[in-house]
């Protein structure tokens, strides 16, 4: 299950947005650019083996690159209007 506690998802959900891309604010504090090696070596060492839900959370992490190049189309296109 994905954490419910997660400060990203719940303030995308709250501001109705599909991403963090679409937001303002974004980057910020609360999204996660990368896990920290503690977090990696705790899901490896603790679980031994990757679940769909494991691979959906190193999407969000991995994911900032994505998010950086969908942020700056998206000022690009208001910009043009």
């Amino acid at each position: 299950m994905l954490d419910p506690t997660c400060k990203v998802r719940k303030c995308v959900i709250n501001k109705k947005y599909l991403h963090c891309g679409y937001c303002d604010q974004y980057p910020c504090d609360i999204f996660p650019s990368e896990p920290t090696q503690e977090e990696l070596v705790q899901k490896i060492d603790v679980e031994k083996r990757w679940t769909w839900e494991d691979e959906k959370l190193m999407e969000a992490y991995s994911c900032k690159k994505n998010m950086d190049e969908f942020k700056k189309k998206l000022e690009s296109e208001k910009s043009k209007l």
